[in-house]
């Protein structure tokens, strides 16, 4: 499967979903993409 912005499964899938709501008022989606790379593995604190 390939992935949209990372390489984590399901930290993908929830990058994906913010990403779809930017034409509808969520953030831009450079800036979704931009914050989910800073994610370190499935440290979701990070």
């Amino acid at each position: 499967m390939s992935s949209f912005a990372v390489k984590d499964e399901l930290l993908d899938a929830q990058t994906l979903r913010a990403a779809a709501a930017a034409p509808f008022g969520g953030a831009d989606v450079f800036e979704t993409i931009a914050v989910a790379r800073r994610v370190k593995g499935t440290d979701f604190d990070s």
